[in-house]
């Protein structure tokens, strides 16, 4: 009974851990999970939400990625549709005179990433905007497309997973560097792009990102340390006993390295 009593008060223990530095800022989301520092339209951005503007259609959707309601867009290539994801309906493009903008420092982070899950109802592309300070200065907004950044246009009719690492370097986002000192929105946007899409779930993800590779290329799967490297570890990596395992160089993850195992049934087949 002791020992039982000891595991489970550890799994409170990790449970309570893990909540406590969750990190989470919901912008279109009803899992409190992916709003633990708050949501548009409660606290600090007490109007803010969602808006569409003439140039596009948006209507709510219960196919959702998570039960509730999604957002299912309309673009008919007008150039100017936008769904906006704004801290202030009243003003959404904010108003660098009269301060309007909510400070986002937090989203700096190395590890801070925007989420969001789409579910292309055609092929499409969309282009995902965003207006904060630019090039360490004045508030502007910059747009790139998503298909560039990882949305796969040929996924229709299933959901995918959209992630954007926001911290962006000298001109790297539509030839410039977005910083959230001042924040103002997102934007999905069809600059003459048409086609219909559902979203889901958006949030901003800036939680402490600890991995450990056990088999990685990905820099973010192993940020702190893989066994191919650790040298606590000399002889690590990756072994065979009664399979059959090759490494292929490109078809892994993003044209990574991935392993190929063959088994065969005798029930003592293994790879380490």
């Amino acid at each position: 009974m002791k020992t039982k009593f000891t595991a489970l008060l550890l799994i409170c223990l990790l449970v309570a851990g893990n909540k406590a530095i969750a990190q989470t800022y919901g912008l279109f989301t009803e899992n409190a999970d992916w709003k633990t520092e708050g949501s548009l339209g409660s606290g600090d951005t007490p109007n803010g939400g969602w808006y569409a503007n003439d140039n596009i259609t948006v209507e709510q959707s219960f196919d959702a990625y998570m039960g509730g309601e999604a957002l299912k867009v309309t673009m008919a290539g007008a150039g100017g549709g936008r769904l906006y994801f704004t801290y202030n309906l009243e003003d959404p493009n904010g108003s660098s005179d009269d301060g309007r903008f909510v400070p986002r420092e937090e989203w700096n982070d190395d590890f801070a990433f925007f989420v969001c899950y789409i579910k292309l109802l055609s092929q499409t592309d969309i282009r995902l905007e965003i207006r904060s300070n630019r090039d360490g200065g004045v508030i502007a907004d910059g747009d790139e497309s998503m298909a560039a950044n990882g949305l796969d246009t040929t996924m229709v009719g299933e959901w995918q997973k959209f992630i954007l690492p926001l911290k962006h370097g000298e001109n790297e986002w539509d030839g410039h560097q977005m910083s959230y000192e001042e924040w103002a929105y997102f934007v999905f946007r069809d600059r003459g792009n048409v086609g219909e899409f559902l979203v889901d779930e958006v949030y901003i993800d800036y939680r402490p990102k600890t991995t450990y590779g056990i088999f990685a290329d990905l820099a973010g799967n192993k940020l702190s340390g893989n066994l191919s490297t650790d040298a606590r570890f000399a002889n690590a990596g990756l072994m065979e006993e009664g399979t059959i395992t090759e490494v292929l160089a490109t078809d892994g993850v993003e044209g990574t390295e991935a392993v190929k195992v063959s088994i065969f049934g005798n029930g003592s087949g293994r790879a380490y």
